[in-house]
């Protein structure tokens, strides 16, 4: 199989998403151009709007998307379709990642993944 490149991946990740959400009874909106972080608007099952930075894992950038209202959307581990797919707000879970990284530096983003399959919306 072909190694997909950044972009590709980026586009394969969107495809996957964005069934699963439909799927689960959201609407999924591309803004036209990715501004402030948004490259996903959602709107849930009822009713609200959160606006989602798609990522193919799981970080976090305080500095570029905290204090913004982002949700990120990310794939946990595996390959392929058969991935759980984790919907969390950003600065909640880069509390997550902050706590974990304070406490235990190599396991940071399975913490934070772990935290994130009680408290987020999981696909």
């Amino acid at each position: 199989m072909k190694k997909l490149t950044p972009n590709e991946i980026e586009a394969v990740n969107r495809a996957e998403a964005t069934a699963l959400l439909i799927r689960a009874g959201y609407r999924v909106y591309r803004p036209e151009a990715d501004c402030d972080g948004e490259d996903l608007i959602l709107r849930t099952p009822s009713g609200r709007f959160y606006p989602v930075q798609l990522k193919a894992r799981p970080t976090v950038d305080l500095n570029k998307f905290g204090k913004k209202g982002l949700w990120m959307l990310f794939p946990g581990p595996g390959a392929g379709t058969a991935r759980s797919w984790y919907l969390v707000p950003h600065d909640l879970f880069h509390g997550w990642v902050k706590r974990d990284t304070d406490t235990r530096p190599s396991g940071m983003m399975l913490g934070a993944i772990r935290q994130s399959r009680k408290s987020s919306m999981h696909f």
